[in-house]
């Protein structure tokens, strides 16, 4: 057991199955002892039972000696004195001796030998009684007494040889089990002494055990434990610790984590001095009379000084002298109040110059020190300024736009707006706050919430939209709205920006009576001229000499060509405003095309170009008279800018969502800078083209307004000196 245990290392244990183990072997060895105790006890047991069986056995055997002793002397005086008393107790013994031999072959029936001697003794016994009857018998027949002691006499020697050999039987049988019992028995004195030689073996053997466990397990676990808080007190010391304990349980655990602990605690503080030896604000130590004690290296770069020079001096000599009560109050104020506080002053520099700094106090009564950290805001203080002088500029900007500004939360409650929006809606300083805007865009009459929110978002969310405003009269007037949604500190808020188009809405007007007028008021009398001019062209009111005619023929041409812009600007105006009728029919393309063609192949022979156009099959839901207007336009602009003798290409094609009509020229192309502007009105690629080339400047612009119309886009891809490609897409039917 001793090399089990020495093999055995206890420090792979926990401390709870140390415990069981210290615990279960003394009470298995006391189970033992127990055990083996009460088996000694029962043996004891057994052997006093078989003791009192072996003297039952002789009980029985001596009784059934002594009842046929006296069962003979009592029938041997019934012989002699013929009183019934002796033959009635020679009955009963009889009876008895029965019974004996009964309770005697009972108790030897598990031993055949002995079955044999007591069955032995029974014939003996029955051969002896049966005697013993005969001479009874004898008796009863009323014999004289001579006869009857001559049978007495004639029956003795039987009698003794029967009772002979039944004592021999007998003593056999005592014989027998007193041989049996040597067997057995063991000396009581000799057993009483093992016994209490076990004992005493038992107990000295579970003290040793008991010994041995105890200073075995005190060594893995009071040494050990000894060794932790030794390690406890170095690390509470900053010393070095002892080696780590071998073993797996919980102290070595422990031990382990001191170990952990010291080398991240050593870390620590080596991180700790990195970060407050390359901090860039200044971190320092005051003592209760605010004396510098430690100083990081960053006052060198922040004030000028090493930090020996400021240690043992006061903060007050430092710090500004119209900062410096406002500073030893907030020192003040930490210590007594045991909180953390902030703090700006001034900072007096080596070299005279003032650093703003921003300070963080904290107050260790445990230590009686100031812990601070002293953060150069210079910067900041700068710019907060220059922010401030920023802030108002925007502000004055913000107030001078002639747009309103608005700012809600998301539910459309008014947080903020500039005096343009109290002029436009007729409201006093701050009477805007807190209001809602459909107060202000109750173009409809719906009230706040969110049918009003999502009817602004759908139309003016990050576009331009037009509605109608009211002020606080109640009257109302036409803004333009935009809407824009954007986060401020995590919430989110919509700001609107109205402009007031009333003047707008005036100048259009004039603009439309304008129109009329041009339409009523100068096309009819220009129409008569015209026809007046082609009367006398024809000679109606008599002949017109050569140079008459040529009059006439500039002045006819001239006429058409102010015909023909007012025309086309009627049309443009139909269309910006609207009121232009797109007739969608199921179209064929190639027929469109060649319409389109065929009204300017004249003017196409005149140069002598060619038109090539595409005559694929393709069906599309447009209006056609309205597509061959602005092919016409884009053939008649490639004709104008087309070399003699070159080509003109038409060309479609289908994709799933549009088709794409294509015009390409060999002209002298488009400059980058005016592809976006040649489609707004009265814009030619150079100034010159009007007059050589001819054209208002007012196709392009009609062809974007009719492209449009269809939900279609138009646009030019060109390279200067390589021609021009005019292309237009009108969307696919669904």
């Amino acid at each position: 057991m001793q090399k089990h245990l020495e093999k055995f290392d206890p420090n792979n244990l926990k401390i709870a199955h140390k415990g069981f183990v210290l615990a279960s072997i003394p009470l298995v060895l006391g189970l033992i002892f127990l055990g083996t105790l009460m088996y000694l006890l029962d043996q004891a047991e057994r052997e006093a039972q078989r003791e009192m069986h072996a003297q039952s056995i002789n009980y029985e055997s001596n009784l059934s000696t002594q009842q046929h002793i006296e069962a003979v002397s009592s029938m041997t005086t019934y012989a002699f004195t013929q009183q019934k008393i002796y033959l009635d107790r020679y009955k009963e013994l009889v009876e008895q001796a029965n019974d004996s031999y009964k309770t005697l072959l009972a108790l030897v029936q598990d031993d055949p030998d002995e079955v044999r001697r007591v069955d032995h003794m029974r014939a003996v016994q029955v051969r002896l009684f049966r005697l013993l009857d005969q001479f009874q018998e004898s008796r009863s027949r009323s014999l004289t007494e001579g006869m009857n002691l001559l049978a007495i006499m004639g029956m003795k020697e039987q009698m003794q040889s029967l009772m002979q050999e039944y004592l021999q039987a007998h003593a056999e049988l005592r014989e027998a089990e007193k041989t049996a019992r040597a067997h057995r028995l063991h000396d009581p004195a000799e057993s009483r002494l093992r016994v209490t030689q076990f004992i005493w073996l038992g107990v000295l053997a579970t003290i040793l055990i008991g010994v041995y466990l105890i200073q075995f397990f005190s060594r893995s676990i009071t040494t050990r434990i000894d060794t932790v808080i030794d390690n406890a007190m170095r690390l509470a010391a900053k010393q070095s610790l002892r080696p780590i304990l071998a073993g797996t349980d919980e102290i070595a655990r422990l031990d382990v984590m001191f170990h952990d602990m010291a080398f991240e605690l050593e870390a620590a503080a080596r991180r700790e001095r990195a970060i407050v030896d390359n901090a860039v604000d200044v971190i320092c130590s005051l003592d209760s009379s605010n004396r510098f004690t430690q100083v990081s290296p960053a006052c060198l770069s922040v004030w000028g000084y090493q930090p020996e020079e400021l240690i043992g001096r006061r903060l007050a000599d430092i710090v500004s002298s119209d900062d410096s009560e406002k500073t030893l109050a907030a020192l003040k104020l930490v210590s007594e109040s045991h909180t953390s506080t902030s703090c700006e002053n001034a900072v007096c520099k080596r070299d005279n110059n003032v650093v703003d700094m921003l300070w963080s106090m904290y107050w260790s009564a445990q230590e009686e020190a100031y812990f601070c950290v002293a953060h150069d805001i210079t910067e900041r203080k700068v710019a907060e300024d220059l922010l401030r002088e920023s802030e108002a500029r925007i502000k004055l900007i913000i107030e001078s736009l002639p747009v309103a500004l608005i700012i809600s939360d998301s539910e459309g409650m008014i947080e903020t707006s500039n005096v343009r929006t109290e002029q436009m809606f007729g409201y006093g300083d701050e009477e805007l706050c807190g209001s809602s805007l459909n107060a202000l865009l109750n173009f409809s009459g719906q009230p706040a919430g969110a049918d009003f929110l999502k009817n602004i978002r759908e139309k003016s969310l990050g576009k331009v939209s037009e509605l109608d405003a009211l002020r606080k009269d109640g009257s109302r007037f036409p803004v333009e709205l935009s809407v824009t949604e954007f986060e401020y500190l995590g919430a989110p808020k919509l700001l609107a920006v109205a402009l007031d188009v009333t003047e707008r809405h005036e100048i259009e007007r004039l603009k439309q009576e304008f129109v009329q007028m041009v339409s009523h008021d100068l096309r009819s009398p220009l129409t008569s001229i015209q026809g007046m001019l082609s009367l006398f062209h024809a000679g109606i009111y008599g002949e017109v000499n050569d140079k008459g005619k040529k009059t006439l023929e500039r002045s006819e041409s001239d006429i058409s060509r102010l015909i023909g812009l007012i025309d086309e600007l009627l049309d443009l105006e139909r269309m910006q405003a609207g009121k232009m009728h797109i007739d969608y029919r199921a179209t064929e393309l190639a027929s469109v095309v060649a319409r389109s063609v065929s009204a300017v192949s004249y003017l196409a022979s005149k140069k002598n170009i060619e038109i090539a156009a595409t005559s694929v099959p393709l069906e599309i839901l447009a209006d056609s008279s309205k597509l061959v207007q602005v092919i016409v336009n884009l053939l008649s602009n490639a004709i104008k800018f087309s070399p003699p003798d070159s080509t003109i290409t038409v060309h479609y094609e289908e994709s799933p969502e549009f088709v794409e009509v294509m015009v390409r020229d060999q002209g002298r192309g488009i400059p980058d800078s005016l592809k976006e502007t040649i489609f707004e009105r009265f814009r030619q690629v150079e100034h010159a083209d009007y007059k050589e080339k001819g054209g208002r400047g007012l196709g392009l612009a009609i062809c974007k307004a009719i492209v449009e119309s269809h939900g279609g886009t138009i646009g030019v891809n060109s390279e200067e000196g390589k021609g021009s490609t005019f292309w237009f897409r009108i969307p696919q039917p669904n």
